[in-house]
């Protein structure tokens, strides 16, 4: 490696020391030689012009080397910018053809046209009214409540059941209340759970407190069989002032166009539907489920 830059340097000093015995110039820095040139050929007997003209030569193509390098790097690169710009050139003229040929029709102008509305008529067509509704439920006599109307003289009072709900009633229209269990005749003895059977007077105490419709349809409407509900309904008959809903007697071809039982309020006919999803425990006759 030292012989290398040993050599390397000595090839600078004798190129250096050519070119100014060529050209008659001193180095820059350098003392004006007193010396003449052939002299100072002289002082190098070993010098072999041969090897430095082919080091100038060699230096000099490697500066063509890297110049050429350089414009091929920057040919390369002129052509990328071109071809970017093309591309960027050809999208554009492609959304701008796209745009006339697709270029969306032209709105026809809206034309307006004068309607002449119908004379207004004052006359009402009804007056307005409002119905109030209360619903009230489930009606669910227990022994301890059967046991708590029984009065000193032996008979029944369930009046002390809706007294705390008397003023709302006499504001409401239509009344209603789901009566859970089943009147099936006091003859029967009274019931609780599982297999109900409530006194009569519960029935009387409703229709006292201003109720106008009953729902009897629930699971224990069959408690006490067909005999429970048949003298059910025949209790109800006592009250014609409440509808009765979810039980009915069997429909004959004259009861059958009154089967949808209806309540009028006013000049307001109001249809009240009741259904229960089952009976228990007893599982009814389909022709008895009518």
């Amino acid at each position: 490696m030292g012989n290398i830059m040993e050599h390397d340097l000595q090839k600078k000093q004798e190129l250096e020391l050519w070119n100014m015995v060529s050209s008659g110039k001193p180095r820059q820095g350098a003392k004006t030689p007193s010396r003449t040139p052939q002299r100072m050929k002289q002082e190098v007997p070993n010098r072999n012009y041969q090897t430095i003209s082919r080091s100038k030569k060699t230096a000099q193509a490697v500066r063509r080397k890297k110049a050429r390098k350089r414009r091929i790097r920057f040919y390369r690169l002129m052509a990328i910018i071109r071809i970017i710009l093309c591309l960027i050139g050809a999208h554009t003229v492609a959304d701008t053809i796209y745009g006339w040929v697709h270029k969306p029709p032209e709105k026809e102008e809206a034309v307006v046209q004068v309607v002449s509305l119908p004379a207004q008529n004052d006359e009402i067509a009804f007056e307005e009214h409002d119905i109030t509704l209360m619903a009230v439920g489930d009606n669910l006599l227990h022994m301890g409540i059967v046991n708590a109307g029984k009065q000193s003289d032996g008979s029944r009072n369930y009046d002390f059941l809706f007294d705390g709900i008397g003023a709302f009633l006499e504001k409401a229209d239509i009344k209603i209340i789901n009566q859970e269990t089943i009147f099936g005749g006091n003859e029967l003895d009274f019931h609780g759970y599982p297999k109900f059977n409530s006194p009569t007077e519960a029935g009387d105490a409703i229709a006292g407190a201003g109720f106008n419709v009953v729902l009897q349809a629930t699971n224990h409407t069959a408690d006490q069989g067909m005999s429970g509900m048949e003298n059910c309904i025949d209790f109800w008959k006592t009250h014609p002032e409440v509808l009765v809903t979810g039980i009915h007697e069997p429909l004959t071809e004259e009861t059958y166009k009154n089967r949808i039982p209806l309540l009028k309020v006013g000049d307001d006919t109001f249809a009240i539907l009741n259904y229960t999803y089952c009976c228990c425990p007893f599982i009814l006759a389909s022709n008895k489920s009518d």
